[in-house]
């Protein structure tokens, strides 16, 4: 067994702008054990975000422990802006988002603690690159982007996002994702 204290969790994922991964497919830090399956990470709004899918038959699923935290999603064969959702949720929530599911995270207070487990059945692909290949591929790897529209407001979060975590305005970020869902709500 081994517990993880919140002192610790806070004093890694304070040290940089990565996950603080405990369990994955190919352990590199000392604290890390093998996923046998799955993984498991702790993040914040200093984590960089980017719009990903994970293959058959890797589930992710999100938890919200503090802030809040606004997932954008759509399957990956469909097309067009409206096939975006957008969904926020607050301390306590918890969301999954299934397998061949293009989504993006994003923080919507500049302090936030969320916990991310990817569940992958007998065996988790590692790495990011291509579909059925990697673990996580991004659009740069994605065989459809070239058909892919998203939102104006998702647009805008995801360049927000591109900025380092010091110089993001999460007065806007939280403007735009409200804007989002008053427009999911119509």
């Amino acid at each position: 067994m081994r517990v993880v204290r919140a002192a610790d969790i806070r004093r890694i994922i304070g040290a940089g702008s990565r996950a603080f991964n405990l369990r994955v497919a190919d352990p590199y830090l000392p604290y890390q054990k093998q996923g046998l399956g799955f993984t498991w990470s702790f993040f914040t709004p200093r984590d960089t975000q980017d719009v990903h899918v994970h293959g058959l038959p890797a589930v992710e699923i999100y938890g919200v422990l503090a802030g809040r935290l606004q997932l954008w999603y759509k399957p990956m064969d469909q097309r067009g802006v409206r096939a975006w959702r957008c969904r926020t949720l607050n301390p306590g929530d918890w969301a999954e988002v299934e397998p061949l599911n293009c989504h993006f995270a994003c923080w919507l207070d500049r302090e936030g603690l969320g916990t991310v487990i990817k569940a992958a059945g007998s065996g988790e692909l590692a790495g990011v690159g291509r579909l059925g290949i990697s673990g996580k591929t991004t659009c740069k790897d994605c065989n459809v982007q070239r058909q892919c529209l998203r939102p104006p407001e998702m647009a805008e979060l995801l360049d927000a996002y591109q900025k380092p975590y010091a110089e993001r305005d999460y007065r806007r970020i939280a403007t735009l994702a409200e804007s989002a869902i008053q427009r999911e709500e119509r």
